[in-house]
């Protein structure tokens, strides 16, 4: 009989206990909010801008981007299209719910740890979880709008569920589980791999305990789920996106298809080739802590030889199956995918996204351990699978590196130094962990995931004010006509992924509007609002139409209706995407960016002369800065030009990186006036500080003004 004073203690015990995870999911979501706080918006065009698309369809936004991503993620964060009027506080809202969806990770991961631990010291728990939650995939999705930062925490909830009811939870706790397995499906279609997983390891307990009413339950419920998404809101959602008339982009391969490889020689290598890389990733990405993991179920479930727990329980073997079957046919079917599609990425080889999705119950059993000595085994793992990879990994072009976060190699010399030097790279932290003791290895393994979390973040954080430049067009549009106008974009100039980009950048920008894929001819006939087309030429097809602006590096340029009174190009301003300026940027410039243009180390203009200057005493006042200028190191700014009799030289020397005017004269003796730039000192912010940008940099133009000076 427990007396009233243990009772009591134990009361304290699980207060306090609850208490510290609470007080640990809220200081690190916090921490991962502000970290991720300077992504100023979408990144990754196709993924994430599908995901907020069907949230602005759900918030009653409807729009033309139906496509094969699921809405089950989407609908979480409508909140932030129906709170914020303006995109960038719509994505400042989203952040803000992802860091929410984080929170909820590490409050169950607290909630496993308690299951699987229960006679751990609060500082061993609390150690545990802290370091599983700053696994890079988690912390760095907090900044995204993909749908992993919502499977995670599902998934996770569904486990701990699971936990709780596997031994005789009861009917409601049963049709709960359904609920969130289905639901993991309305996030991804890889859902349907955890839905199997779970009715699997259910009807394995059901069929150890003679008890088959709770896994009909199940059954039920996640089979309702999921027809219900994909009969009921698949459709619906669709019909809310394709507002053109013109069907949904699909993209997910068919079973055939993906099964496809098996058949063929060639494919069955590249599975095995895929196979060691993805475990390749796994092994090192994790500091071995997936295989300490799953060391850690087996002998729970197989052995009975865990420390806290003697005796054997079907709990630990249901778990241990579960997460298992989840494990391996995530990876099975991230393998089918990219021997079927992927090759020329690196992170197609190693792609780590879909495991990373219910790997944190695996690494939450490796890091309770008493002692890391067996993470030792992920060294010859980790040489074995990398040697499979090795027979597939023929080449690759750039890195998604958002899909391996944990992969640090990508980051340094290492990138290119081969996969022998990611190995030795990867495992030299793992041999540490394995052979310090236990503290210092958490210590370790969680700087190891910080270190790579802030690369990514870093990088994600240049990325995403980079793509941010592409809106400005978008952005054009939105300060000039209404909410709800129609917009149209013509995808017959599109014939390349640089191109298609901008469909989706603009898509979120004009979320609210209500942006079609139609072409010119029908744009002119149905649409009131601007065009988005690569056609540079559509005055010449269709009349009393003319160009208002221009995209930044390379997208379409804006076309509206009806022809523009008679008027001067100027002034010629890159904030204002104005049309002039494809004309006037002859060469050496590099893509036009939200305020400014750079030109590289030599570069030309082409200066219209209006008409109504040709008896004046015109000029055309150049706005710009230099980089690198310091009183240290001036730099010396070369224009030449034609001043009606022939071609002159002026310089301008500066001594800091403010903006700087010039004047170059438009005599009315010529139609347009060519002007040289040369920046002898020019240079790249990597030459100068060492990192950063590679391009070498001259002047930022900003704008050209027209200045008249009547001839006395």
């Amino acid at each position: 009989m427990k007396t009233a004073a243990t009772v009591c203690k134990n009361n304290l015990e699980e207060r306090w206990s609850s208490y510290a995870g609470f007080g640990l999911a809220a200081l690190l979501s916090l921490i991962v909010f502000a970290v991720n706080w300077p992504v100023v918006g979408p990144t990754i065009q196709s993924d994430e801008s599908c995901y907020l698309a069907n949230a602005a369809a759900m918030a009653g936004f409807r729009n033309d981007l139906a496509s094969s991503f699921h809405g089950g993620y989407s609908l979480l964060i409508v909140p932030a299209f129906l709170v914020a009027g303006k995109p960038a506080e719509i994505w400042t809202a989203i952040k803000a719910i992802n860091a929410g969806l984080y929170f909820i990770i590490v409050l169950c991961l607290w909630g496993i740890a308690k299951e699987i631990a229960q006679n751990l010291t609060m500082g061993r728990r609390l150690s545990a979880v802290a370091l599983v939650s700053l696994y890079p995939m988690w912390v760095i999705m907090a900044g995204y709008s993909f749908s992993q930062i919502a499977f995670v925490p599902v998934f996770l909830l569904l486990f701990l569920f699971f936990l709780r009811s596997v031994e005789g939870g009861g009917t409601a706790r049963f049709a709960l589980i359904g609920i969130l397995a289905g639901f993991s499906y309305w996030i991804h279609p890889t859902g349907l791999v955890v839905v199997m997983s779970v009715w699997m390891s259910a009807a394995y307990a059901a069929w150890i305990r003679r008890s088959f009413r709770e896994i009909l339950v199940l059954s039920l419920t996640a089979t309702a789920m999921v027809l219900a998404y994909r009969y009921g809101v698949m459709p619906w959602l669709q019909g809310r996106m394709t507002i053109s008339g013109l069907p949904p982009r699909l993209h997910y391969p068919g079973l055939a298809r993906l099964l496809s490889p098996l058949w063929t020689i060639e494919g069955v290598k590249k599975i095995l080739a895929h196979t060691g890389g993805h475990l390749f990733y796994l092994s090192i990405g994790t500091i071995g802590l997936i295989w300490l993991g799953i060391l850690s179920l087996y002998a729970r479930a197989f052995s009975g030889r865990d420390k806290h727990q003697e005796t054997f329980l079907l709990k630990d073997k249901a778990a241990a199956l579960f997460l298992f079957l989840s494990l391996s046919g995530m990876l099975a079917l991230s393998v089918l995918l990219f021997s079927t599609f992927g090759q020329h990425r690196l992170d197609h080889w190693m792609y780590g996204r879909y495991a990373e999705s219910v790997v944190a119950p695996v690494l939450l059993a490796g890091a309770l351990r008493t002692t890391y000595r067996d993470i030792l085994w992920a060294v010859p793992a980790a040489a074995v699978c990398a040697a499979l990879l090795s027979f597939g990994l023929y080449g690759y072009g750039n890195t998604a590196r958002f899909n391996m976060p944990a992969f640090w190699q990508d980051f340094f010399s290492l990138r290119d130094a081969g996969l022998w030097a990611w190995l030795v790279a990867g495992c030299i932290p793992i041999a540490l962990a394995g052979l310090l003791p236990r503290r210092a290895t958490v210590l370790l393994i969680t700087a190891v995931f910080v270190f790579s979390a802030s690369l990514q973040i870093l990088w994600h954080i240049a990325a995403a004010h980079s793509a941010s430049a592409r809106g400005a067009a978008a952005d054009f549009i939105r300060n000039r006509f209404p909410p709800g106008s129609c917009v149209a974009f013509d995808h017959a100039g599109i014939n390349s992924y640089e191109r298609h980009i901008f469909w989706f950048d603009f898509g979120f920008i004009l979320f609210d509007f209500e942006l079609k894929r139609i072409s010119g001819d029908r744009w002119y006939k149905s649409c009131d609002g601007p065009l988005f087309t690569y056609d540079t030429e559509l005055d010449s097809k269709i009349p009393g139409v003319y160009p208002l602006a221009v995209s930044s590096q390379g997208g379409p340029w804006v076309w509206v209706k009806g022809r523009p009174p008679e008027m001067s190009p100027y002034p010629i301003k890159v904030t204002d995407r104005s049309v002039a300026l494809p004309s006037v940027l002859v060469d050496g410039w590099h893509d036009i960016e939200l305020d400014r243009v750079w030109s590289k180390a030599e570069a030309e203009l082409v200066l219209p002369v209006p008409k109504n200057c040709r008896p004046s005493d015109c000029a055309a006042a150049m706005e710009f800065s230099v980089f690198g200028a310091t009183v240290k190191r001036p730099v010396a700014v070369h224009f030449s030009y034609n001043d009606g009799i022939g071609r002159v030289e002026k310089t301008v020397t500066c001594l800091s990186g403010a903006v700087t005017e010039t004047e170059i004269p438009l005599p009315g003796t010529i139609v347009s006036q060519k002007v040289t730039v040369k920046i002898p000192r020019a240079v790249s912010p990597k030459q100068l500080h060492h990192f950063g940008d590679p391009r070498v940099l001259g002047i930022a133009l900003r704008s050209v003004k027209l200045v008249t000076k009547v001839n006395q």
